[in-house]
């Protein structure tokens, strides 16, 4: 007979009881160690009354783990996901529904004593087993705090061993409603008109020193979709790592990948403002790969998990390669989290308070000094933009002060005017527009520059007719045409070029 039972939990997971008639307890556990060897599974952790297995990696790397406890007659199998996941596709079904089908083909055709042999062959592993109590203790720790996330509202409330994780998450929801209401929209963010809402742009966060915008973008997303795809990777996560971690360090880790990853969004994207958590959520999977590098838990389940991680990891950056999606705060917050998961492996080890306080005083330290350093040292290309525009409008200026001489010079003057500064004028603003196209001005940018391109033209082909109106003694029909037409075509392009505005890759 088969018993089925089923929850709300961030980890899907599957359980079954298999009763075995007329079986020791000994041969039901020889025949489990069949089975698994039949399958072909990986043997874990192996105690007097429960055997742990590892289903081999699929090709969607749920990373299961497949624990089987001995009671009597009747063995309880439960299939899980590793990491945190609401729903495995029938993965863990299948699981089970694989070791029952061994299980059945084995009955058939072992005997007592062959089951038994097997049973003591295993039993000189119970001893090696529990040299590695700390690591699987540390699994353990882990799978509770999971498990106490039992309702959707749990997911928002703070507990023991998930404390840090649901403030993170109802600070991100708080801060989108309060956007939202504030008219930056629910659906579909326009960010444009919110810098004070704390936008991590370049020339706000380096040129006016507001460095706190390393912190705020963290908790901006740009839409509900974004909102709920971020706070569903943050849960999956922090359920898993903060326990592992404890609050403190997590915490710290969590906004300082975040930071770093921001630090390095604003110098590949200079002219762009980046929001969302994805980096700090990215650093925070980064600290977990770094960890399982150590022996901090139960090998077989760092083999399984690794294969999850890796993909989970593997379809953020992919989802990066989007033009909207800013993949250098993922690999910044990746790379910063790895590195501080190395430098943890030690404090977590030794679980001495003291000594996790020494190594996170001097991360912050050096931390402090990176950014400080790098926002001084970095680049602005947007002093660089603006002052290139700048220098366009003054040319400008110049180019056309022929029109303020008309009726206030003599023709010859106006001649040479035209002639010797506002062609010159002219030329020089093209030259200033090759500069602008070495900045990363976008697709959109360097449809602007066209038109300013387009602009000059129509300004030397009108001054030049201006020219040739009066050096032919305002008699000839022709340039004067000309001048209507190239007024025409220069409101035009004006009035597009008023309408459109600059933005940047």
């Amino acid at each position: 007979m088969a018993l089925f039972a089923m929850s709300f939990q961030i980890n899907a997971r599957y359980v079954e009881q298999i009763v075995f008639e007329n079986t020791a307890p000994r041969e039901i556990y020889g025949l489990l160690l069949e089975a698994i060897s039949l399958i072909g599974w990986s043997l874990g952790p192996v105690a007097e009354e429960n055997i742990t297995a590892f289903p081999g990696i699929s090709i969607v790397p749920f990373g299961e783990v497949i624990h089987m406890e001995i009671n009597h007659d009747t063995v309880t199998v439960a299939s899980s996901c590793i990491m945190p996941q609401l729903w495995s596709f029938g993965q863990n079904k299948r699981n089970i529904r694989k070791l029952g089908r061994a299980l059945n083909h084995l009955l058939k055709n072992r005997t007592s004593e062959q089951l038994n042999r097997q049973y003591i062959i295993a039993s000189s592993t119970f001893i090696a087993a529990r040299h590695e109590k700390a690591a699987n203790e540390r699994f353990n720790q882990i799978t509770n705090s999971t498990s106490k996330i039992s309702g959707f509202i749990s997911i928002f409330n703070p507990k023991p061993g998930y404390f840090i994780t649901p403030i993170l998450i109802d600070l991100n929801i708080l801060y989108f409603l309060l956007i939202g209401f504030a008219g930056g929209g629910f659906w579909h963010y326009s960010l444009r008109g919110f810098d004070y809402l704390g936008v991590n742009l370049l020339d706000l966060t380096l040129t006016k020193h507001q460095w706190w915008r390393l912190l705020s973008y963290q908790f901006i997303h740009a839409g509900f979709l974004h909102l709920i795809g971020n706070m569903f990777s943050l849960l999956m996560i922090g359920a898993y790592l903060e326990p592992l971690l404890g609050r403190a360090r997590f915490l710290f880790f969590y906004l300082l990948c975040g930071a770093m990853g921001g630090l390095l969004s604003i110098y590949m994207h200079p002219f762009n403002g980046s929001v969302g958590a994805s980096g700090a959520i990215l650093g925070m999977y980064g600290v977990f790969l770094a960890l399982l590098l150590s022996d901090l838990i139960e090998k077989h389940t760092r083999r399984a998990i690794f294969s999850t991680l890796i993909f989970f990891i593997a379809v953020q950056l992919l989802s990066g390669l989007q033009g909207a999606v800013d993949n250098s705060a993922h690999v910044g917050g990746l790379i910063t989290g790895f590195l501080l998961g190395l430098i943890a492996i030690g404090g977590i080890r030794t679980e001495n308070i003291w000594t996790t306080a020494k190594r996170l005083s001097i991360i912050l330290v050096c931390s402090i000094a990176i950014v400080f350093f790098s926002l001084k040292k970095m680049p602005n290309p947007a002093n660089t933009f603006r002052s290139i525009i700048q220098e366009f409008n003054m040319n400008d200026i110049r180019a056309q002060h022929y029109l303020s001489l008309l009726d206030e010079v003599s023709d010859d003057e106006i001649v040479l005017e035209i002639k010797y500064q506002s062609l010159g004028f002219l030329k020089q603003n093209a030259r200033v527009l090759d500069r602008l196209e070495q900045l990363p001005i976008g697709q959109n940018g360097h449809y602007r520059v066209n038109l300013l391109r387009k602009y000059l033209l129509l300004q030397a082909k009108r001054a030049a007719s201006e020219m040739l109106w009066i050096y032919y003694g305002r008699r000839n029909k022709k340039y004067m045409d000309q001048i209507h037409a190239c007024d025409t075509e220069l409101h035009r392009v004006t009035y597009e070029l008023e309408n459109t505005t600059w933005t940047f890759q």
